[in-house]
């Protein structure tokens, strides 16, 4: 089983590092992955998703498309997740963005939610 570090909260309450698996080993890969600037790396150009690209776009469906098209191929080569559902909600009055991405684990049935918001 896949054990990792937490990029938010690397130590515990006692100093110590603070170890994640399973479900939440895959929700902070899959944040960091959707919200790392891509390019932004010396190294590992590869990694990351740039979705403020699309941003400026005034047609929502089109963002939609682009921006899921995107997803797909992060989880592509990601690896250890297969998508379920990608649902967007634009917001009219702030202008944010709002991604529900719903994925399951390679060879299990759980369903792992990711929550995903940008600003417009």
């Amino acid at each position: 089983m896949a054990v990792g570090v937490g990029y938010k909260n690397i130590f515990d309450g006692n100093g110590k590092i603070r170890f994640i698996e399973r479900d939440e080993l895959i929700k902070e890969e899959l944040e960091m992955l959707l919200t790392f600037p891509k390019n932004s790396l010396f190294f590992g150009n590869n990694m990351g998703l740039d979705l403020n690209k699309y941003l400026q776009l005034s047609n929502n469906q089109a963002v939609f498309n682009l921006i899921k098209k995107d997803i797909e191929k992060v989880l592509e080569s990601y690896r250890k997740v297969r998508p379920v559902n990608i649902e967007m909600l634009f917001n009219p009055n702030s202008g944010n963005l709002t991604i529900n991405l719903t994925v399951s684990p390679i060879n299990s049935n759980r369903l792992i939610t990711q929550i995903i918001s940008m600003e417009r």
